[in-house]
């Protein structure tokens, strides 16, 4: 993973993009016709240095949409699936009204994460976002320890090492992440801000579509559905480290109210890992029953996916999860076939010789890397196929 140069006083923004990428600072110039509008500038994406399109610049907005001074915190990390550097953070109020007002009115639109007069990552606006979101770019240790106020820089994605000994009232490691998230389930337990204004902005269904929706935890937040299957009408409503009962209670406004012909359910192992507390197998089995019997009521069709296999987690290390995961599985499918409705075995595709994950297909042993992903692509779509019939 490239590593980018510290800065002594690291600054995040987000600004807008006007263009790019460009190979050449003079294309950049060019697609301007040649003269740079006073509020642009052309900055130089920080990206990996093996990637053959070798450097680009981007032509964005002076003027920042999200300022340093708007953060209210950043937690850093590491995305598995692709090994770059992550920043969890959330905005003020105040930033985050002015920051939802711009997403609404800007869906389509690319922007571009900005530190150290670089840019670092670039997105596509695809809902409303208000006060929190997961950055995913090219950054030193360096500067995300000066971002997030830490003493002591992360270790790099090859060497990072399970969290240190839990020590927080509820179980999880006591940091600002779980802090978070233990706060949220008192606010929200079943995360129903996360879409609601997605899902209003949402239209319905046009005479003729087979509407997806895949419901799930990080492991399909963190899929890119519109690259798996292009030109389908999927729609992702997963949201990272939720549990079977959070996804029951949000599931009529992520799934029932968006009226698709199907739903995809990929849920269970943070049951397993204990994310919203201790769970029993059957509890995790009853709740996935539930969103079926929901989903069967509303004329939805069922896809029910395995849990993909995990021989342990890295935020709660000794469950042994990979036996658990066996049973629910051996649940799930019998379920299935009682009920009519399509199993997806993704756990027989990927597993290694422990139960668990490789590093070929994950790098936490728990969320797939893009190689995992193009396995799970053909089987959930012939399982979605099978359901149309």
């Amino acid at each position: 993973m490239a590593q980018a140069p510290a800065s002594p006083t690291p600054q995040l923004e987000i600004h807008a993009v006007d263009g790019g990428p460009f190979p050449t600072e003079d294309a950049a110039r060019q697609s301007m016709n040649g003269t740079l509008p006073p509020n642009d500038e052309i900055l130089p994406y920080v990206g990996d240095p093996e990637s053959s399109s070798g450097a680009s610049y981007y032509v964005i907005e002076r003027s920042s949409i999200v300022t340093g001074s708007d953060f209210r915190s950043a937690e850093p990390g590491v995305n598995s699936n692709t090994g770059q550097r992550t920043v969890n953070f959330t905005l003020s109020g105040e930033a985050g009204d002015k920051f939802l007002a711009y997403t609404s009115a800007n869906i389509g639109k690319a922007m571009a994460v900005v530190m150290g007069g670089s840019v670092r990552s670039v997105a596509v606006i695809k809902g409303a976002i208000r006060d929190h979101g997961l950055i995913e770019g090219y950054f030193s240790d360096d500067e995300l320890m000066k971002l997030a106020g830490m003493l002591a820089a992360q270790p790099s994605p090859a060497t990072q090492t399970p969290p240190a000994i839990q020590t927080s009232p509820s179980g999880h490691p006591n940091n600002p992440y779980w802090m978070d998230h233990d706060k949220q389930l008192l606010v929200d337990f079943g995360g129903l801000a996360h879409f609601k204004e997605a899902n209003a902005m949402l239209a319905a269904p046009k005479p003729g579509e087979d509407r997806v929706v895949f419901m799930g935890d990080s492991i399909t937040q963190g899929w890119k559905l519109d690259e798996s299957f292009p030109g389908k009408p999927y729609i992702n409503r997963g949201i990272g480290g939720q549990t079977t009962p959070q996804m029951l209670v949000r599931f009529r406004q992520d799934v029932i109210d968006l009226k698709p012909k199907v739903v995809v359910i990929l849920a269970g192992i943070n049951d397993i890992a204990g994310n919203t507390g201790p769970m029993t197998l059957e509890q995790t089995e009853g709740n996935i029953a539930s969103m079926a019997e929901l989903a069967r009521a509303n004329e939805i069709r069922v896809v029910l996916c395995s849990v993909l296999p995990a021989f342990d987690f890295p935020w709660a290390p000794g469950l042994t999860p990979a036996p658990k995961v066996l049973e629910v599985n051996a649940w799930m499918k019998q379920y299935a076939a009682d009920k009519g409705d399509v199993y997806v075995d993704y756990y027989s595709a990927m597993k290694d010789d422990r139960g668990g994950l490789p590093p070929t297909l994950s790098k936490d042993g728990v969320h797939p890397l893009p190689a995992g992903y193009a396995i799970m692509t053909p089987l959930a779509e012939a399982g979605i196929e099978k359901a149309l019939k």
